[in-house]
């Protein structure tokens, strides 16, 4: 209890940790300190309403990412990007990241749990909206959540069954026999797995993991790619 104590008394003061992460001195410091406070540690100071906040903010920037980034998907495929993009794993991935958890108060016997740090990080985006508004809080965003387009593309085609696909259409459009060939490699002291795609024993696509999946989908992508 003696952090929120001081915490009412210092009304100018960040830890300087918070400042480099939210990229800016904020006019209202308590604004930021009560995103990052548990309910645990105060009924009245937390960062539950900053929370449901950030959560709508979060979720209209990643939208209008998706939106401009992805111009070909129907809507149905869009929602579930901005899912995936917005689901609390993805969230609480990125709040360690960032060292979020060093940064949340919470009362001693509270357990600081990946969900906590997901609910803190949206506390903190509902914080800087506040501040900023959408056009700065959109490109703090796109900064350490989305990041670039490989980092979300690479979120998206962990939700896709691209092998699956693949088989799919070289049966619909009985393109022949369809194989996937795969070989072990042994490089810089690791174990890789090359993944061939193979259409009437000719070679359509092949791709490189260290996971034998990764690999397989990776590889089927391209193969996709090409056969559409």
């Amino acid at each position: 209890m003696k952090w929120i104590k001081n915490l009412f008394k210092t009304k100018t003061l960040l830890p300087d940790k918070v400042i480099k992460l939210i990229g800016f001195s904020p006019k209202n410091p308590q604004r930021i300190k009560e995103a990052l406070t548990h309910a645990s540690l105060s009924s009245d100071f937390n960062n539950e309403r900053l929370e449901f906040l950030g959560d709508a903010i979060l979720n209209a920037i990643v939208a209008v990412y998706l939106f401009e980034h992805f111009p070909q998907q129907k809507e149905g495929v869009l929602t579930r990007y901005r899912a995936a993009l917005v689901s609390r794993n993805h969230l609480a991935s990125v709040a360690k990241q960032l060292q979020l958890p060093e940064l949340l108060h919470l009362k001693a016997n509270t357990p600081s749990t990946p969900n906590l740090w997901g609910n803190a990080l949206e506390a903190l985006i509902g914080a800087i909206y506040m501040e900023k508004g959408f056009h700065y809080t959109k490109q703090w965003v796109i900064k350490h959540i989305l990041k670039n387009i490989d980092y979300v593309q690479n979120i998206i085609d962990s939700l896709q069954d691209y092998k699956s696909q693949l088989y799919e259409l070289v049966q619909k459009r009985k393109y022949g026999q369809l194989r996937f060939e795969r070989t072990i490699i042994e490089k810089d002291k690791e174990r890789w797995i090359k993944v061939e795609v193979f259409l009437n024993e000719q070679c359509i696509a092949s791709a490189t993991g260290l996971q034998r999946k990764r690999a397989e989908q990776q590889a089927a992508k391209q193969a996709l790619e090409r056969l559409q």
